[in-house]
């Protein structure tokens, strides 16, 4: 929520300072807002999906490393 609320304010910004600028200007700069904005929300699903197949891979990793520990301690008893 916080994000959002970040980039909403940012495009806020942006708005009012373009108001004071032409009416080209304006449009450009919403239009690359825009993409920006687009592009970021993209990254942040990207990012969080490769962070969860992290974690996965780390549990899977310590589920085999603890399995491959009891054997060798049992092993040893």
């Amino acid at each position: 929520m916080g994000y959002r609320l970040q980039m909403h304010r940012l495009e806020l910004f942006l708005h009012r300072e373009a108001s004071r600028e032409s009416a080209l200007f304006s449009f450009f700069l919403d239009t690359q807002l825009y993409q920006v904005l687009l592009f970021s929300e993209k990254m942040v699903k990207i990012g969080g999906i490769l962070v969860c197949m992290l974690v996965v891979a780390m549990d899977v990793a310590a589920g085999i490393l603890g399995i491959q520990a009891e054997i060798a301690q049992n092993k040893a008893c």
